[in-house]
């Protein structure tokens, strides 16, 4: 980014300044940009204008014309304003977890007439405010700067936002679960290389990437750290991948013990309920993806270092699974072989364990890193990372991954334990499948402003959901 040149003639003065931007060649026939205008003043902020409302943010946040600059990769952890449709072959880094922070994405939605209404959801699981309004979407992270994206979005005369709903209708659920099998199937046998990535790839890459010996990939589902956008994961995407004969590992990456998240828990529920309420907000991305119920999905927990944080990270993730085996689903969990999968281990037969273990173990040996468990723990049941932030190019195509090898097997009922034998004078460990009957949802009330028919009004929904991230409230 260029630096704007700024003449203050004195502390009142206001100077309005076009953001001055270096455009490689490579961008020049892009398509031409929106308008929009930079208003900085003297006190530290600047008014970002965009689509006819003005947003004022801190002087310190970029702001990023997406059209000029189509590669950027729109994260949020991040300080930033983006304007614009993220491009769909975004140059990403490939760790996928990253603590939000408040950020801007603003695109234009022809879609949306004068007469449309205007609705602003906080989606507090995942640090995230949607808003559909005349004219344009909005995605707003916020983590600690709440109060900053709202003030942001007030000043451009949209509404303070009402909190969405964290259970998934009855009505909608059913709609749901009637998924591909393919993608279901797909989580759960799986044998050979895969790939994460920050963003998902765009179609036209991943049809490139049909040429690399990979056949699995991994898409960051949800979780209020998941740093980067997801424009291009949406059903359809996933549709089209599973026909392909694509393996998907489904991530969700919310609290962390790593930063004391799960630790700090003055002013929050205690590391259970945080893990059963993650539980129950990946199902309802999950479904909003059309991965249904016998799907596996993995919670990224991130390596952490004191007693505190682990035993944080052991109630947090002992209720991830026993609450995504009450909703049907399967549970892995992904974590550095040292701390996350060791501590797994030492609390085997004392915990709800994991269906499926996803060892972070950067060695370069492409395997099934058996020796990082017994060998009775997880045989057929496990993924190793064994490689990270480097480059791969396939058909043309150049991406920073994370490299895996999976050796899954899920032929067993859910919530069958994944050990072959019990070691004698260890706790017993139940092998009867859960009860996978349908689990009680109620319809939260949309209050304060902004669904003027609760019953049937589209609202947003966090991206990555399914098209438009519209359901109803």
């Amino acid at each position: 980014m260029g630096t704007a040149v700024l003449a203050i003639a004195t502390f009142a003065t206001v100077l309005t300044t076009s953001l001055v931007t270096a455009i490689p060649a490579s961008a020049q026939s892009e398509p031409e940009s929106e308008p929009y205008h930079v208003t900085t003043a003297w006190n530290g902020v600047k008014t970002v204008t965009y689509l006819g409302r003005s947003f004022t943010v801190p002087f310190s946040w970029r702001v990023v014309d997406l059209a000029r600059h189509p590669y950027t990769c729109v994260r949020f952890d991040v300080h930033a304003v983006y304007l614009g449709q993220p491009g769909d072959k975004q140059r990403c880094p490939a760790r996928g977890a990253g603590r939000r922070i408040g950020a801007l994405l603003i695109e234009p939605d022809l879609t949306r007439s004068a007469g449309s209404a205007t609705v602003a959801l906080d989606h507090r699981l995942s640090s995230e405010i949607d808003v559909a309004a005349p004219g344009l979407t909005i995605t707003a992270s916020y983590g600690h700067d709440r109060d900053t994206v709202i003030g942001a979005l007030t000043a451009a005369g949209l509404p303070s936002p009402a909190y969405a709903p964290t259970r998934v209708a009855p009505a909608l659920a059913l709609a749901r679960d009637a998924v591909p099998v393919e993608i279901v199937r797909g989580t759960n046998q799986a044998t050979g290389l895969g790939f994460d990535t920050c963003a998902a790839p765009s179609t036209t890459q991943m049809d490139a990437w049909a040429t690399s010996p990979f056949s699995a990939i991994g898409i960051y589902i949800g979780g209020d750290e998941r740093a980067c956008d997801q424009s291009n994961l949406t059903g359809d995407w996933l549709t089209a991948r599973a026909k392909a004969g694509w393996h998907f590992m489904p991530l969700y990456v919310g609290w962390q013990a790593a930063w004391d998240k799960l630790t700090a828990t003055t002013s929050t529920p205690g590391p259970g309920a945080l893990g059963k309420e993650s539980a129950d907000d990946a199902v309802i991305q999950a479904r909003s993806l059309g991965i249904g119920p016998g799907a596996l999905l993995y919670y990224d927990m991130e390596s952490y270092t004191t007693p505190a944080q682990s035993a944080a990270a052991m109630a947090f993730l002992s209720a991830w699974t026993a609450e995504l085996h009450a909703h049907g689903y399967r549970s892995a969990v992904y974590s550095s072989a040292a701390t996350g999968i060791a501590d797994l281990m030492v609390h085997r037969g004392k915990i709800t364990e994991p269906d499926v273990v996803a060892i972070a173990h950067w060695n370069g040996v492409a395997d099934a890193d058996l020796t990082a468990t017994p060998t009775n723990a997880w045989p057929v049941q496990r993924a190793h990372q064994y490689l990270g932030n480097v480059y791969a190019s396939y058909g043309g195509v150049k991406l920073n991954i994370d490299k895996d090898y999976l050796s899954i097997n899920n032929a067993a009922p859910i919530g069958t334990a994944p050990f072959t034998t019990v070691p004698i004078g260890t706790a017993s460990i139940s092998t009867a499948p859960i009860n996978t009957a349908p689990v009680a949802t109620t319809t939260v009330p949309i209050t304060g402003t902004s669904c003027p028919n609760a019953a049937t009004s589209p609202v947003p929904r966090p991206r990555g959901s399914s098209s438009n991230r519209l359901v109803a409230c």
